[in-house]
């Protein structure tokens, strides 16, 4: 499914007095991103927790997998390795996530704090205009991230290098030069080596629909 049919699918969810559903989004990650950071004093996740990642296995893993893991962060250890973080299965690698909360036009950056709000290729308020750039490429490795003093929690890669081992980050950023586009992050299970991470990007028509490619369910309080 693209990402609008599964932010319709959460937010369906939004009835009879529930509330708060809605897709994993920017601020999700970046939380998740900066605790990661503080707890393993790295940027690289994949040397920590190497996760169904870079043809480990052979294929896309079931939820489940990582049921054998004692305590809530960890990995499975032999074949394919799935791994979880904080209860959180597979929050890299396996299947890339759909990243909702951020819209791309022509290489200039958007974001929405208000999730009941969210909306494909949508420039306008609620959305904000990030105030740095992001930088065209095809897929290379991240090297830094941009920063926004008025909107610290939404980053996205903005510059890059060829060589995996001379970075950070570990991960690879895709984007594109030019139209409108979504997000999704993480990577997925056959991406190759060093691909897929917790800060791997990537933009996409908000169109596009692949089975490499899905998203999760969040319920916050509003």
């Amino acid at each position: 499914m693209d990402i609008n049919d599964f932010r319709t699918a959460a937010t369906a969810l939004n009835v009879d007095g529930k509330n708060g559903y809605h897709l994993w989004d920017v601020h999700t990650l970046d939380a998740l991103q900066v605790l990661f950071t503080i707890e393993f004093a790295t940027l690289d996740s994949q040397s920590i927790m190497k996760g169904n990642a870079d043809n480990t296995g052979t294929s896309l893993i079931n939820t489940g997998a990582t049921d054998t893991v004692k305590g809530s962060s960890g990995f499975v250890t032999s074949g394919a390795t799935p791994m979880t973080y904080r209860g959180i299965e597979n929050l890299y690698g396996n299947l890339a996530i759909w990243t909702d909360g951020l819209n791309i036009s022509n290489l200039s950056l958007y974001s929405c704090d208000d999730a009941t709000k969210y909306v494909s290729d949508t420039f306008t308020y609620p959305y904000y205009k990030v105030s740095y750039p992001l930088i065209s490429t095809n897929g290379q490795n991240i090297t830094g991230l941009g920063f926004d003093k008025e909107h610290p929690g939404v980053t996205a890669p903005t510059s890059f290098n060829s060589n995996s081992y001379n970075t950070y980050y570990h991960d690879y950023g895709y984007v594109d030069g030019s139209g409108n586009y979504v997000v999704y992050t993480g990577g997925g299970w056959a991406w190759g080596a060093g691909l897929s991470g917790l800060w791997c990007w990537d933009g996409a028509s908000s169109t596009y629909a692949s089975s490499a490619v899905g998203s999760r369910l969040l319920k916050k309080a509003l």
